[in-house]
């Protein structure tokens, strides 16, 4: 058994599994599409119609950028990523009800999709089937007030590809990081889930000043036992036995 002390530690990169990593993701999405703006804003080409519109939207985002990245990872609560994603879908919305060509629309389609693949990669499935089914229909409703797409039904077929392959993607992605932080045999995290999950562990300590124990378990006389009763017996011990450590620990705690 080793006692960890709460010390200080050096910087670290910026990680995607840090806890910032979404923010700073979606605040630099919602920053580039802002640029985007202010290029066709630059060069309107034949729809300076839009200019008075691209100002706003362009301004929306920045602003929305701003908030996601210095003031939302300060806010209690994870809805808070929610709130931004639908934001993001708001404005987007009210770019579709002013962009005066169908094309326009449905490239801001392609950015809702953009941001559903944002979404699956960061929240649950669950959160993703609700943030972009609003996404859609606030998309779709747009289309409705604006009516430039040569048929609506084109509009519902996106908001359809929208929602069908971020929840796809969130589905594969779940399960990709579910067998990679976990143990096939026994459920339990493996080595790299413990280096995803070890370092809130500390970071949570040393806001409360305390230490972190780890303790090494070693299943005495275990090769005998594969030796003896053979492998498939020796499986389901390491079954049984995670579950007894699982069983004997609190919810804070790791079993890796």
């Amino acid at each position: 058994v080793a006692t960890v002390p709460a010390g200080r530690t050096g910087a670290h990169a910026f990680s995607l599994t840090s806890p910032r990593a979404p923010y700073a993701v979606l605040a630099s999405l919602q920053a580039v599409s802002a640029v985007l703006v202010g290029f066709f804003y630059a060069f309107p080409g034949g729809f300076a119609v839009a200019r008075n519109l691209e100002l706003w939207i362009g301004g929306a985002l920045l602003l929305l950028a701003l908030l996601t990245w210095f003031v939302v990872p300060r806010l209690r609560g994870t809805w808070w990523l929610d709130g931004c994603i639908v934001a993001s879908g708001v404005v987007a919305a009210t770019a579709v009800m002013g962009v005066p060509h169908g094309e326009g629309q449905l490239t801001i389609g392609l950015g809702l999709l953009a941001l559903g693949m944002f979404a699956a990669y960061f929240r649950t499935s669950r959160h993703v089937l609700v943030d972009m089914v609003l996404c859609s229909a606030l998309f779709l409703a747009a289309t409705l007030v604006n009516p430039l797409l040569s048929t609506q039904f084109l509009a519902c077929v996106f908001c359809v590809i929208i929602v069908g392959a971020s929840y796809a993607f969130s589905v594969l992605v779940t399960a990709l990081r579910d067998q990679a932080l976990h143990d096939e045999l026994t459920g339990l995290l493996n080595r790299h889930g413990l280096s995803l999950l070890a370092p809130p562990v500390v970071a949570g300590a040393r806001r409360a000043e305390a230490g972190v124990t780890v303790c090494v378990i070693d299943v005495d006389r275990f090769k005998l036992f594969n030796d003896t009763f053979g492998h498939p017996a020796g499986d389901r011990l390491l079954v049984a036995i995670a579950e007894s450590w699982q069983g004997a620990v609190r919810d804070s705690d790791l079993v890796v």
